[in-house]
């Protein structure tokens, strides 16, 4: 007896239809496309380019402020200290106000600053300096205490 080959015809072969799959990833292209956020040129970035002669200016001097244990604010540091307050009473800080509108006026509000705050102080006199820089358009600073020197 003879046995019948069979043979699969084109007919009975799965096919897979793609076109939708398509249309899907346009689709999600065209969601990426319109939801990405564009970035700046370099060329539109703000830069600070060197001097023509090459050297680069050196950075402003950093001018600490140090509220005391009792309260009392001093301006400066090893070499010439001045005291702005010693009256932990005194909410306005007049003194370091107007030290700070010369400085900033002088520098162009570039002037790094440092508050030096010794862990025992007041939380009052401690937000009194703040407001006095906040008052007088300071806006970084940097708070140190006694441990990170």
């Amino acid at each position: 007896m003879r046995r019948k080959r069979s043979s699969l015809s084109a007919v009975d072969e799965p096919k897979l239809d793609v076109s939708s799959l398509v249309d899907v990833s346009f689709l999600l292209l065209i969601f990426f496309l319109v939801t990405a956020t564009i970035m700046k040129k370099e060329k539109e970035l703000t830069m600070k380019l060197p001097a023509s002669d090459g050297l680069a200016l050196p950075p402003p001097p950093i001018v600490r402020v140090t509220v005391g244990d009792d309260g009392k604010v001093t301006w400066g540091q090893k070499d010439g200290i001045e005291v702005m307050s010693d009256s932990a009473s005194d909410h306005e800080l007049t003194r370091l106000a107007q030290r700070i509108r010369i400085i900033q006026s002088i520098s162009g509000q570039k002037t790094p600053y440092q508050l030096k705050v010794s862990d025992v102080v007041s939380h009052q006199r401690f937000t009194d300096v703040l407001n006095c820089f906040a008052k007088n358009g300071v806006d970084r600073i940097q708070v140190i205490d006694d441990s990170s020197l």
